[in-house]
């Protein structure tokens, strides 16, 4: 399978998401029912609910897939509250924690999630979309004519209270640092970021550009944050990088 079946560019130079892939357990019906014995009885003769709740296809739906989440490190992340990070690394579920992470963008996706209470971490979600344009829950409907989306007017600094409903975008990258497909979301402060990204891979299109992630200071109402940075290196490197991918895991 050559990279073009990871990521592709459609007319015009607009970037497009990948073609989805099955994965087979057997390269064959005959193989595949090997895996699946109750005894001494093959699959032929299993119940017909055994048939249809067992597949040799990796048919998911998208809630079924939870790609791990690359996470740039704050003051309250609980891996520096344990001490085993520091503010600003790239932190990623099994990995040691790390300054800068190398990626090639796959695909991308947006949406939108809004809190019963913003502030709170924990607070009940009543409200999201899947595309960033229509919303599911309360109150629902067309994003952009929902008054939770909208700014609050200025106070007396000149400043604007922000939407309850808060805007994130969402990329599935292939990380070379880590050697695995990686999901990462920026959000709130991290928006700015997010759209000088989206206007490069509009320009150079998925799976033809290297990243190289880092991240920078930032001070705020509440002190010091941190927000990612990233640069394009060796572009020329990136179809080699995703080929090497596919040959590695077993994709091809």
């Amino acid at each position: 399978m050559s990279t073009k079946a990871l990521a592709k560019k459609g007319q015009g130079g607009k970037a497009q998401p990948h073609a989805a892939r099955k994965v087979g357990m057997g390269s064959s019906i005959e193989e595949s029912k090997a895996l699946v014995k109750r005894g001494s009885t093959d699959i032929d003769e299993a119940p017909q609910t055994t048939a249809v709740a067992y597949k040799g296809e990796a048919n998911f739906d998208r809630e079924d897939v939870d790609f791990p989440r690359l996470r740039l490190a704050q003051g309250l992340t609980p891996e520096v509250t344990r001490g085993e990070a520091e503010m600003g690394q790239w932190v990623l579920l099994g990995n040691d924690p790390v300054d800068s992470v190398t990626v090639v963008p796959l695909v991308y996706g947006k949406g939108r999630v809004c809190k019963e209470d913003p502030k709170d971490r924990d607070s009940e979600i009543v409200c999201t979309s899947q595309d960033g344009h229509t919303g599911v829950g309360n109150p629902g409907g067309d994003c952009a004519r929902c008054p939770m989306a909208a700014w609050g007017p200025k106070n007396k600094k000149g400043k604007s209270a922000p939407p309850q409903c808060n805007q994130h975008y969402s990329y599935g990258m292939w990380s070379e640092t880590h050697q695995a497909i990686i999901m990462l979301n920026m959000e709130k402060t991290q928006l700015a970021v997010a759209k000088q990204l989206n206007t490069v891979l509009m320009q150079k299109g998925f799976g033809t550009i290297i990243l190289e992630l880092g991240s920078a200071s930032k001070t705020g109402p509440n002190g010091e944050y941190k927000v990612p940075t990233f640069k394009v290196v060796k572009p020329s490197d990136a179809d080699e990088i995703l080929q090497r991918a596919v040959e590695n895991n077993g994709w091809a």
